[in-house]
């Protein structure tokens, strides 16, 4: 027992008394919101909604996010796995994501109605190439709009921080968020979801 009353203190040093601005991140009412919108749109939206599902599970770096493929969330049968493995850019270890099955159905709901294969690119852009971040970008800023929120409150970043946000809120975790988001140190993760601030320009010149 006084093992686990030391893990549970440790993990809520890290965010007690610590505000996390709105723009880093969607509330889940915020996210819900969204998807409705999505949703509602019907087939012309099913890719839309199958993107910012996919942003909010996987927490992958914009990049990531737009290099996967049919085969990187599609089992053999057909069916959207539950847990993937994805490779990321820059040499950087995989990562293990969940989806959950409101992105599990979009996935599937999008690939079907799209047809693609398993090696095309689950999010494409003009020709072969996966779709760019600038495309990413007006696409939320256009979701974040239809939603009746500030768009100068939200970027790409938000899409990543969202579900870190939520987690850390709800178990004090910071390292399960650290290994989630693929940080190698938790200062890292401390830094980039603003619970510890960066350090001034003087302070890097000195």
């Amino acid at each position: 027992m006084a093992s686990k009353k030391r893990i549970a203190t440790k993990r809520q040093a890290w965010n007690k008394g610590l505000v996390v601005g709105k723009r880093d991140g969607f509330t889940p009412a915020e996210v819900k919101r969204i998807r409705g919108l999505l949703a509602g749109g019907g087939v012309p939206r099913l890719r839309d909604l199958a993107l910012f599902s996919t942003a909010i599970d996987t927490m992958l770096q914009g990049q990531d996010l737009l290099n996967l493929v049919v085969g990187d969330v599609q089992s053999r049968n057909g069916s959207v796995r539950s847990l993937i493995e994805v490779a990321r850019a820059r040499g950087a270890p995989p990562v293990q994501c969940a989806l959950s099955n409101v992105t599990s159905k979009a996935l599937e709901k999008w690939i079907t109605a799209s047809g693609k294969k398993r090696t095309d690119y689950l999010f494409p852009g003009r020709g072969p190439h996966p779709m760019g971040q600038r495309q990413l970008h007006r696409l939320l800023k256009l979701w974040v709009v239809e939603a009746g929120l500030d768009p100068s409150d939200y970027g790409v970043e938000s899409l990543r921080r969202t579900k870190a946000l939520h987690i850390l809120k709800g178990t004090g975790d910071l390292q399960t968020v650290r290994a989630l988001l693929g940080h190698a140190r938790i200062e890292s993760t401390a830094r980039y979801l603003g619970l510890i601030p960066l350090p001034h320009q003087s302070d890097l010149t000195m």
